[in-house]
């Protein structure tokens, strides 16, 4: 139910589903949102004098009639939801370093299994514990530089980068959740592994450049059979981490594949793996098509939430990964021209920026990196924002060149 309240009686906890003025008039992502910030809040008041929420997706004015009460409340259907806290215990450049070895590692490592596969040979699940494991840690340590990393792939390397960036991605989103690292650990081996039967499919079809026939796209859906069953031959490989990939491709409305799962009889696991799944592969340039922003894949699908995606999760993902998610190209109020390089938890619409191109769109070669959490104003004196989100390429920017 909407309840139209003042911009003054607004706190955490609400859901805004429409402002006193068009949304193309706000800087918002999305037409409705959880508030989960101050900044929010200030931005709200200092554009609108009223505004509507609605009280069964959200908090009420009065605390005590939340019908949800935050939207990590949609999760309290899966038993499996969690609690941990984490906190970031290292900078996201000293982690870089760090992150850039652990996937080059992983990506070996990765390649290793996949040949072994290719022979008929069963997994080693302390190789595959081992990949995790290192990745999980990063993540926890600071997220932000595996969420770099998997920005920064190239076309050549799509299908182990993707299984890499799935894993990581996953990883990512489960500690935005809370998820105990031994959870992180089953999500992570079920979502580097869910792919690995496209190894039993002819790669003339994985990288056709064309639209797939209806035959074609049936045995490409076979690959979720073939990882359950090249799993399930993986002494060690727990059954959750193997239903994973048997359920990725499942969607919440029952129009998904193998089985036209729904709803609650998705996991958890398999619903934010399937999230991740969408993200990482419209991100990424494929032989058929290329790549879009981080920013235009999380509005595509927050457009299928309630539809493909339980709601719930996709509002958290989006909050995982933000509205100017790290690797992101991105133009200031300036004209300079910056990479995200990693988000500020309190304020996500001011993120920390890695300065490329001048306000003449020149290389800048010093590589300032400025925190609009601190810089608020530009050397006149105007508020220093963020004016738009760039496709990635823009202006011939290989963001590689900066970090590999």
């Amino acid at each position: 139910m909407k309840k139209q309240i003042s911009v003054h009686e607004l706190r955490y906890g609400m859901w805004v589903s429409e402002p006193d003025r068009p949304w193309l008039e706000t800087p918002f992502l999305f037409q409705g949102f959880e508030i989960q910030s101050q900044e929010e809040i200030e931005t709200l008041r200092s554009l609108c004098d009223h505004v509507y929420i609605d009280i069964d997706l959200g908090c009420d004015v009065d605390p005590g009639s939340s019908a949800i009460g935050s939207c990590t409340n949609n999760l309290t259907d899966h038993a499996e939801y969690a609690g941990a806290t984490y906190q970031d215990q290292t900078r996201v450049e000293e982690e870089l370093e760090a992150a850039k070895e652990i996937y080059a590692n992983s990506k070996v490592a990765l390649a290793e299994i996949a040949d072994g596969v290719r022979l008929e040979k069963k997994i080693d699940p302390r190789q595959v514990k081992q990949t995790v494991t290192s990745i999980a840690d990063s993540v926890i340590r600071n997220p932000n530089a595996f969420t770099l990393l998997t920005r920064l792939k190239s076309k050549d390397s799509y299908t182990y980068a993707h299984c890499l960036d799935v894993c990581a991605l996953s990883l990512i989103f489960g500690r935005q959740l809370g998820f105990a690292k031994g959870e992180l650990e089953i999500l992570g081996i079920g979502t580097l592994l869910l792919d690995i039967g496209k190894l039993r499919i002819p790669t003339e079809l994985l990288e056709k450049p064309d639209k797939l026939t209806p035959a074609e796209f049936k045995v490409i859906k076979t690959h979720v059979s073939h990882s359950v069953d090249i799993m399930s031959k993986a002494k060690g490989v727990l059954p959750d981490s193997i239903e994973i990939a048997h359920t990725h491709h499942e969607r919440d409305n029952g129009r998904g594949y193998p089985r036209k799962l729904a709803g609650k009889q998705i996991p958890i696991f398999g619903k934010m793996a399937a999230i991740v799944d969408c993200y990482d592969a419209m991100t990424s340039d494929r032989a058929y098509c290329c790549a879009i922003s981080s920013h235009q894949a999380l509005r595509n699908l927050y457009a299928r939430k309630d539809k493909e995606f339980q709601a719930g999760l996709i509002e958290q993902f989006i909050q995982c990964i933000g509205v100017y998610p790290v690797g992101s190209l991105v133009e200031l109020t300036t004209g300079e021209v910056g990479m995200v390089l990693s988000q500020n938890r309190v304020r996500r619409l001011r993120p920390e920026i890695m300065l490329i191109l001048d306000e003449h769109k020149k290389p800048i070669e010093s590589g300032a990196v400025i925190d609009l959490m601190t810089e608020l104003l530009d050397s006149s004196g105007n508020p220093l924002e963020i004016k738009d989100v760039l496709e990635p390429g823009a202006y011939g920017i290989d963001s590689r060149e900066f970090f590999l």
